[in-house]
């Protein structure tokens, strides 16, 4: 790898930008970049038995479920931010900080936070039913959770994913 993933993304997109590198780094990239795009991922998976929870009688059935491979905390997402553009590691982390902040505050204030082609996140409840509207009161509420909804870019995503059973 170049070391230089983020920037291999960025001549491909403003082919005018390659002025400011090496011409020697812009072939390594040119050809780290074209791999990146070649090589796509499989998520793992392993099989699972799953009882019946309306009838704990009936035989288990086995299902695909997503086996993790690992995860990314926040100061390594600002680290490869930070290597996508000229921005430091260190001022990505406050601004991911601040972000986390702001998205928290407005979801508390019953808010829909729309981050463009990643998404929407929204609070969502649950209540008891009644009769009459007018016997529904906050004590009804009996959960709330976050909901996010993926934009279009996020769920073609997911149409274009392949598997692999983990071993």
């Amino acid at each position: 790898m170049c070391g230089w993933a983020g920037y291999c993304r960025v001549l491909k997109a403003y082919p005018k930008r390659k002025s400011l590198v090496k011409a020697s780094k812009i072939k390594e990239c040119n050809k780290n970049f074209n791999f990146l795009n070649l090589y796509s991922m499989s998520i793992s998976y392993k099989i699972i038995p799953r009882k019946n929870p309306q009838d704990f009688t009936a035989a288990s059935k086995y299902y695909a479920a997503v086996t993790p491979n690992g995860s990314v905390d926040f100061e390594s997402l600002a680290e490869m931010i930070s290597e996508q553009c000229t921005v430091t590691d260190t001022d990505c982390l406050a601004v991911l900080n601040v972000l986390e902040k702001n998205i928290v505050r407005e979801l508390k204030e019953g808010r829909i936070v729309r981050l463009g082609k990643l998404g929407n996140f929204q609070v969502g409840l649950s209540s008891d039913g009644f009769d009459t509207a007018e016997e529904v009161t906050a004590s009804a509420v009996t959960k709330s959770r976050i909901l996010f909804r993926p934009a279009k870019k996020m769920r073609t995503l997911l149409q274009n994913l392949s598997f692999k059973k983990a071993s």
